[in-house]
């Protein structure tokens, strides 16, 4: 009975969003932190799961300091293909990649105190190339065109060297809510949702609230771009630990476990496709051969690092950002893996499992049955050698072989060489007569 009545609140806490869906009903999309895959994906699929229901409009909530600018476009182009009103309302800060969301809406609100605009395109710390910022650039008019706002304006959010008179030289354009109202980037100003509605004619809808699923947040945080460089780390030093342990292990568990969490989340935030994966299994299998079958022959050991770098590199939003990264993690593996081969071996914890340091070949001792050291040594027999027979080495009896000669029980013999098992001794004295 428990579990019955928990699985119905859990279906019905799944369903609530969808179910309040109907003609009196507007569906509210937070756009808060930062804009990355997993935001994209979240708002894709709102979007493409609303299609069909009889919503009064889609209320965006934008507070952000913007991100990257593949998932704003993303947003970007799902929202100008959306059937339903859309009404995007700044109740912060929309700057940078939450600007463009913020003009593809059909209306744009604002509460008092936010602002919009800074959106130059980025490279890490730098700005980024003409090339990038023509292509944003472009973005932004486009949009700006197809709902009615000023291109120019729009441009200016982008490119400092756009002139206008609401930019001082050289500086991007960002407005505040009623400077945006005053230049036509924004309809008007309100507080809330009742105002917006009240203002639009649209009476009291139902306000149905949707946010990112636990899954699009994880996600989101194992996208991000350092997290992303210590999952690769952490992947190849457990593919060294694995390529140091005998059979399988938990260097093989860990490795498939970071490179899992590496690939999977891209596919997760809607970022992921197929080539950089099988670029990324194809080097390591090149490598496994390298390894194992045809060593020393180096041309597979370079295609397989080619591989496993092309994979890596590309799963990135652009090349720059996956070459410092894999730089960066090949950096820091090979910082740990010199730290376990200096000091994990000598752990009391991990000796025996991990076979990262050779343990030292133990001297021969004749005493042991070691034959190498019996060459030169004077031996007596203990059985007539005819040629063959037993002599003891000062306690260590081994079976020998003459080179022709006989010996008697009692003669001594001298070794003159060990040839794998076989022990070649002369008689140092003459046969006696039977």
């Amino acid at each position: 009975m428990i579990q019955r009545t928990f699985l119905t609140l859990l279906l019905a806490a799944l369903l609530t969003p969808w179910a309040l869906a109907g003609q009196d009903s507007v569906l509210v999309i937070p756009i808060r932190g930062g804009i990355d895959p997993g935001m994209a994906h979240f708002v894709q699929r709102t979007l493409q799961e609303a299609r069909g229901r009889d919503y009064l409009a889609i209320l965006l909530e934008v507070d952000t300091f913007g991100g990257r600018v593949d998932s704003a476009l993303e947003i970007q182009r799902a929202l100008m293909e959306e059937s339903h009103p859309t009404i995007a309302f700044v109740r912060g800060e929309a700057w940078s990649a939450g600007a463009l969301i913020t003009l593809a809406a059909d209306k744009v609100v604002m509460a008092h105190g936010s602002s919009m605009g800074a959106a130059e395109p980025r490279i890490g710390n730098q700005s980024a190339g003409e090339k990038e910022k023509s292509a944003l650039r472009s973005a932004f008019r486009a949009t700006a065109e197809r709902q009615g706002r000023p291109l120019k304006l729009a441009e200016a959010m982008v490119d400092a060297s756009v002139d206008v008179p609401q930019a001082p030289a050289g500086k991007l354009l960002s407005v505040s809510a009623e400077e945006a109202v005053r230049l036509g980037l924004a309809d008007f100003v309100a507080e809330n949702p009742e105002q917006i509605f009240a203002r639009l004619e649209m009476g009291s809808p139902v306000l149905v609230s949707v946010s990112p699923g636990w899954s699009e947040e994880l996600a989101s945080f194992l996208a991000e771009d350092w997290v992303s460089a210590i999952l690769l780390m952490a992947g190849m030093v457990a593919l060294a630990v694995a390529l140091a342990t005998p059979g399988m292990g938990a260097g093989e568990l860990a490795t498939l476990v970071c490179f899992g969490l590496f690939f999977g989340s891209r596919f997760l935030a809607g970022m992921g496709w197929w080539l950089p994966l099988v670029l990324l299994l194809a080097g390591l299998a090149l490598l496994a051969i390298e390894v194992l079958v045809i060593p020393g022959t180096g041309f597979t050991g370079v295609l397989g690092l080619v591989g496993v770098s092309a994979g890596v590199i590309l799963s990135f939003s652009d090349w720059q950002t996956g070459a410092v990264a894999l730089m960066g993690s090949l950096l820091l593996a090979g910082a740990a893996i010199f730290w376990i081969l200096k000091y994990l071996p000598e752990n009391r914890l991990v000796r025996g499992t991990l076979i990262l340091k050779p343990e030292p070949i133990p001297e021969p001792d004749v005493e042991k049955g070691d034959l190498r050291l019996l060459p030169g040594r004077i031996g007596i027999c203990r059985t007539p050698l005819r040629p063959g027979g037993i002599v003891d080495f000062e306690g260590q009896r081994v079976d020998v072989v003459t080179e022709g000669e006989f010996a008697e029980k009692g003669a001594r013999v001298e070794c003159l060489e060990v040839v794998g098992t076989r022990v070649v001794v002369r008689p140092l004295d003459s046969p006696k007569a039977s």
